[in-house]
């Protein structure tokens, strides 16, 4: 982005036009990311960004109550910074396994004792900064206790 403060400076006027050069090099700064997220907007807007995909589990996998889970997921465009995590049960809400996760793709969660045992299961990830975002696993999953 180029800015250029241009005009003839007299005595009278030399300070207004030194604050407006200084507005408009403010005004370039802070608009900078705005300017050039829209001009990439097409692009990403044909291929589907915003997204979140949801990798694992995504359906047949059986989780083991007590044991450490692996969660993965894949953003694509800028879905925030942050992401929710939930377990979902026959498309209800069964709980939250993360109110805040960083968005880095992975999260190991140890699946409580009391979680129910049970076929039907899903997680959902949803961005924080814009809860349309979101994905859920494709296909249900069962968690089961050892004896």
């Amino acid at each position: 982005m180029f800015v250029r403060c241009v005009g003839k400076f007299d005595v009278s006027k030399k300070r207004f036009q030194k604050y407006a050069c200084i507005v408009a090099v403010a005004m370039a700064i802070a608009l900078a990311p705005i300017l050039l997220s829209a001009a990439a907007a097409p692009e990403d807007e044909a291929k589907g960004y915003p997204d979140i995909k949801v990798r694992k589990p995504n359906g047949g996998e059986i989780w083991v109550r007590g044991e450490k889970e692996a969660i993965r997921w894949r953003s694509d465009g800028f879905t925030g910074f942050y992401v929710r995590i939930e377990l979902l049960n026959d498309r209800t809400i069964e709980r939250e396994i993360a109110s805040i996760a960083p968005n880095d793709g992975k999260f190991n969660w140890i699946v409580p004792e009391d979680v129910p045992v049970g076929k039907g299961y899903r997680v959902r990830v949803m961005s924080l900064g814009d809860p349309k975002i979101r994905d859920k696993s494709n296909d249900s999953f069962a968690i089961i206790d050892l004896p």
